[in-house]
């Protein structure tokens, strides 16, 4: 247990959105449904923009 904020608060519909990489960091930083408690680095760590490929085949 820690009394510390979260880097990040979000739901996990944007979480997935954001670490699959669908947005750019300052894109990640405006979304108004995330919430930021920490820098801008740190968050860029996590949440970039990387090559995806989803197919869904049902």
């Amino acid at each position: 247990m820690t009394e510390k904020q979260p880097d990040v608060e979000l739901s996990i519909a944007d979480f997935s959105r954001c670490i699959i990489g669908a947005y750019l960091p300052e894109e990640v930083l405006a979304l108004e449904s995330v919430k930021i408690n920490s820098d801008a680095e740190t968050i860029a760590k996590a949440f970039y923009k990387k090559p995806n490929f989803i197919a869904d085949y049902f």
